[in-house]
């Protein structure tokens, strides 16, 4: 801002008497002062101070407001106050303000009686406290937002604030490397109308592509940045670094653990760490100018010479991958420590079972035994291994060998080795060594064992083992044995069944025969004539049936040679249909003997009208049947074989109705000639019999299904029973049917693609609840074939053919996205089924869902939303929904605005607990990526949705004031906004502002202030209120006057007495005398007369 100077000529005419004439001397005086506010200034000039008088006018006034006439001072700023006269005539400004900013004349009277007059500029400067440099990327302040969004992931910002005059910017990065800027920077200069001061900021575009490590510094010059340093910016490019070194390091829990960053001594450095939860932290920034380096956490992180950094207090949370990266601005390097906390064991010592904890021990061996060796309470893990003499070596031989490890719950390891051995040779000791390789446990000592082998008991032990095995040999030769003997007997047991049914089936063909058996059917008509009607028709409809077999059976043995016999039972010899063959056997032979006892009673007593019964009773069996054979051709359609035996039964049937009917004709005259008329009519069954048996035989078909279906006809004369039976004959044939098809179909598309899981969507939606896995799509054709032809091999290598490995995951996953074959969402719901079965870890599934944004596959939004319902489903973890956000905005691939309000909406859907977000965001907030508005607003998410402690907000308020990234006027209009809207007790509030004041995070003032504004609202008693000062008292937060201001305040509020406020104390046993010091000087009420 230019300031126009304005020149004043003050004329002074004195009408002095000259005495002698002397040249008029000069005044010099600088043009410009600048004087700073709320300090005193002295203005001077020099000229000859054997002056006459000395005057001083401001902004051209005619009348001084300061002067001096020889010893005399005078003038209206000295009666205000304002300003005084040096003896010299210099101006003096009391404590300077901004009104006292503008132009000033100085006027002299010198001896001689010449007057010099001379114009100054002053200026009222407020110089600036501190410069800020600011990542927009990670930033919500004003002057950001309103940058370009695309801009603003690539911008930094440098704010001069409250100065005056304002102060110049100008950036710088490390030797001049110009490259990595964009654009030339931006230069603002604001005025706050209200305070009078001055704004300056400068904005500047980097292009991260070209730098692994950059420093950025913002230099202020002016005179109101004389006191303030430099602000810079160390900043993580995309760049590839020059070289990558890493190494494993091992650290005592407890203890400290310290390492070089840098190793060498280059310009600057950035230390940050990734703990092995998976979040990130910023520990260290190192940079020129910054005194040797800054700890973010400095509880806990020292920066001491030379870049030797400490770390205090390891815990097992501290374990993880330390990452320093450093460079000289031309090269950049990356050495990664991979840190592990170690917990020495307890013991100090590996442990032999049996030697009573003992280093050194002798046991008894046998033959053949088992030795445990464990290591306790260690971490990190290890293996442990028996080592033997090299003297022992061919004495013993380990069989089996297992390691077992345990956590045990308190962050540390046992582990347990069990090995099984057997002695070769016995008769001298055996030494073994239980030791450890873990570079983790150099300290461990390792036990020691001698085995003692007895050669007597060792062979005692050798001889009962050889025993042993002989006897377990012995009974296995026994069992087998047992079982092939039973084997063979079953099988002579089979056989000699089949012989005695072959020859009663002879002995009973013989005895139908003869004409001796018309005279037995005789002898058993009074015991039939006894049934009643229903058991003689069922019985009728039995011998009915049964006749056609009657007659094969009759016909395969008077006339089959005995050649097709043995061929008939070679081609039946299954055991199967042996069994079947005799069970039907037995049966025909009980229903023939009932139907020929029935049959004589009808033929001898029966009447016409019985006979006549008989014949419309067959009809109607004939019609039902030939109906439902008919109703069962439409509706199955049964096998070429099948069909034809069917047709064989129902002309048996036909033939043995007519027999029948020409029997029930016949009266006792005609016998003879029935009974000769009924062995032609046999004979020529018999006949054609033969013939279909021949046929039969010629295909290898049992007679067995014919013979099973004709008699479940036979037994259900009804229609509609029938009908059922169809029903279900039909639904047990329908199997074999679909089968049939699917060959068919099979046959019919030939090589054909098979159809994919979208062509198939109800086999997909019944795997849903199945893990996802990926699988290739494009699968050549012949491999389908194959797949086809072998299910089996199809099955067992479907698993190690087409199950994605972490290695060809990210391939796999750019191929089939790109070309279209998978769908993203299925791409997401694998990627979280896969982690949910640990078949890939978190950083690799975070690294995933990054290729799937670069990819522009899946949008931010969509990305979001999918990590919530699949934290909500339980697919992935609260941590690893923390971590992903955490590491995907570290990453810039969520803006500020997005990070927040997914954040926040986790929050309030209780999704995120407090003990998963608030280290994330501590770690934010330390390593500056959220600033603190920010921050405070989250975790005031958490206290209103009551998962975190409004006591856990306050520390954490206090410990950011603490740590100067908070003004004590926002700390504490932050803390008085959370007790006015009742998130936080007015104990908990005062309680932070006792402790604020004692650690002199906030002025004494400032604490008064809230002491009085909060008095009078009566949530505390005077008992309280009287302990808060003496606390303060005793603690010297407050000096004297202040506490008796305190304790008026109290005894006014309350009209406390002396007597009183002494009862107060005495409670909290404070002495006598000390009472009295702290009282003194309190004014109490007169007590009334």
């Amino acid at each position: 801002m230019e300031f126009p100077v304005h020149s004043y000529w003050i004329l002074l005419v004195c009408f002095i008497p000259v005495v002698t004439a002397v040249d008029d001397p000069t005044i010099v005086c600088d043009q410009t002062y600048y004087v700073e506010v709320g300090t005193q200034a002295i203005v001077s000039c020099e000229y000859d101070h054997s002056f006459l008088a000395v005057r001083w006018y401001f902004d051209g006034a005619e009348i001084s407001f300061l002067r001096i006439d020889g010893t005399s001072k005078s003038g209206s700023g000295i009666e205000n106050g304002e300003f005084d006269i040096g003896d010299d005539g210099s101006m003096i400004i009391t404590e300077v303000e901004l009104k006292h900013e503008g132009m000033y004349t100085i006027s002299v009277l010198h001896q001689s009686g010449t007057v010099s007059s001379k114009e100054i500029m002053v200026y009222a400067m407020v110089l600036l406290d501190k410069v800020d440099v600011t990542n927009c990327r990670r930033s919500s302040n004003e002057l950001c937002t309103k940058i370009p969004s695309l801009q603003r992931e690539r911008t930094l910002l440098c704010v001069a604030k409250d100065s005056r005059p304002p102060v110049e910017i100008v950036w710088k990065t490390t030797f001049e490397n110009e490259q990595v800027i964009s654009s030339p920077p931006d230069y603002n200069v604001d005025m706050d109308p209200s305070s009078l001061l001055y704004t300056s900021s400068s904005s500047l575009q980097y292009e991260g592509n070209l730098f692994t490590l950059e420093y950025f510094t913002c230099q202020v010059n002016g005179v109101a940045a004389k006191d303030v340093h430099n602000a810079s910016l160390l900043l993580e490019g995309k760049g590839d670094f020059t070289q990558h070194t890493e190494n494993i390091q091992y650290v005592l829990k407890g203890s400290s653990f310290q390492f070089l960053c840098p190793p060498n001594p280059f310009q600057f450095a950035l230390l940050k760490v990734t703990y092995s939860s998976g979040i990130e932290n910023l520990l260290v920034t190192l940079h020129p100018g910054d005194g040797g380096g800054q700890c973010l956490d400095d509880a806990k992180c020292h920066v001491q010479r030379d870049g030797l950094i400490t770390i205090d207090n390891m815990s097992f949370e501290d374990e993880g991958s330390y990452e320093c990266a450093h460079g000289d601005g031309m090269d950049s390097y990356m050495h990664v420590i991979r840190l592990k906390v170690v917990v020495p064991p307890s013991p100090h010592m590996t442990v032999i079972e049996g030697c009573n904890h003992k280093e050194h021990c002798r046991m008894s061996a046998f033959t053949f035994g088992t030795l445990t060796c464990s290591l306790f309470e260690s971490r990190p893990a290890v293996n442990l291994s028996f080592e033997i003499a090299e003297a022992s070596g061919n004495d013993i031989s380990i069989i089996t060998s297992e390691n077992q490890v345990v956590a045990d719950g308190i962050g540390t390891y046992s582990t347990t080795l069990r090995v099984e051995y057997q002695i070769e040779r016995c008769g001298k000791p055996i030494e073994i060594t239980c030791k450890t390789e873990s570079t983790a446990h150099p300290q461990i000592k390792f036990s020691k064992a001698y085995l003692d082998t007895d050669a007597l008991h060792c062979n005692d032990k050798q001889n009962a083992t050889l025993i042993i095995l002989v006897v377990l040999f012995l009974v296995v030769i026994l069992l087998v044995v047992i079982v092939l003997v039973a084997i063979v007997v079953k099988r002579k047991e089979g056989e000699s069944k089949n012989n005695d049914l072959q020859n009663s089936k002879k002995n009973r063909n013989q005895e139908n025969t003869t004409p001796e058996h018309g005279k037995d059917s005789k002898e058993n008509v009074e015991k039939q004539s006894l049934l009643p009607d229903e058991k003689i028709t069922e019985q009728q409809s039995a011998l009915e049936k049964t006749e056609s077999q009657v007659v094969d059976e009759v016909g395969s043995q008077n006339i089959g040679s005995k050649e097709e016999n043995e061929e008939k039972k070679s081609l039946l010899s299954d055991e199967k249909k042996s069994d079947q063959e005799a069970e039907e056997a037995t049966r025909i032979e009980e229903q023939t003997s009932d139907r020929k006892e029935h049959k004589d009673i009808i033929t001898e007593e029966d009447n016409g009208n019985v006979v006549n019964k008989e014949k419309v009773e067959l009809s109607n069996v004939k019609s039902s049947q030939v109906e439902s054979n008919s109703q069962k051709e439409e509706k199955v359609k049964i096998p070429d074989v099948v069909a034809k035996e069917a047709g064989e039964a129902l002309r048996i049937e036909e033939q043995t109705s007519d027999r029948q009917e020409h029997k029930g004709i016949s009266t006792e005259q005609d016998k003879a000639n029935g009974v000769k008329k009924e062995l032609v009519e046999l004979d020529n069954v018999k006949s054609s019999q033969v013939e279909r048996n021949t046929q039969k035989e010629e295909k290898f078909k049992s007679p067995d299904l014919v013979a099973k279906d004709y008699n479940e006809m036979q037994k259900t004369p009804r229609a509609d029973a029938m009908d059922e039976r169809e029903v279900n004959k039909e639904e047990q044939m329908r199997p074999t049917t679909a089968a049939g098809d699917e060959i068919k179909g099979a046959d019919n598309k030939g090589s054909s693609k098979p159809p994919t899981e979208k062509q198939n969507p109800e086999k997909h939606n019944n795997e849903d609840d199945k893990p996802v896995v990926f699988q290739k799509v494009n699968k050549p054709q012949g491999s389908r074939e194959k797949d086809q032809s072998s299910d089996n091999d199809k099955d067992e290598n479907q698993t190690s053919e087409d199950q994605l490995s972490t290695d060809n995951f990210t391939e796999i996953f750019q191929e089939n996205l790109r070309n279209g074959e998978i769908s993203m969402e299925d791409f997401v719901i694998a990627l979280q089924n896969s982690l949910k079965i640990k078949q890939i870890l978190l950083p690799k599934f975070i690294e995933l869902l990054e290729g799937a944004l670069d990819e522009k596959s899946l949008s931010t939004s969509a990305l979001t939303d999918t990590l919530k319902e699949s934290l909500k489903k339980g697919k992935i973890t609260e941590t690893a929904f923390v971590t992903s956000l955490q590491t995907l905005f570290t990453k810039e691939k969520l803006s500020m605005d997005e990070f927040t309000k997914v954040l926040k909406e986790s929050i309030t859907e209780k999704l995120v607990q407090a003990e998963t977000s608030v280290p994330s965001l501590q770690s934010l907030q330390r390593s500056s990526q959220i600033p603190v508005p920010v921050f405070i607003d989250l975790l005031k998410c958490l206290v209103d949705n009551k998962l975190w402690s409004s006591k856990n907000l306050v520390d954490t308020l206090t410990k950011i004031c603490k740590e100067n990234l908070m003004s004590e006027k926002d700390f504490i209009v932050e803390l008085n906004n959370l007790y006015m809207k009742n998130q936080i007790m007015f104990r908990i509030f005062i309680d932070a502002l006792e402790q604020s004041v004692n650690q002199k995070l906030i002025s004494v003032d400032l604490f008064a202030h809230y002491f009085r504004l909060h008095l009078n609202n009566g949530e505390w008693n005077k008992k309280e209120w009287v302990w808060l000062v003496y606390r303060l008292s005793e603690k010297q937060c407050i000096k004297n006057d202040l506490k008796l201001e305190f304790l008026n305040l109290v005894v006014e509020k309350y009209q406390m007495s002396e007597q009183g406020m002494k009862k107060i104390l005495q409670e909290s046993k404070i002495q006598s005398e000390e009472r009295k010091q702290f009282i003194s000087g309190v004014k109490f009420p007169e007590k009334k007369k």
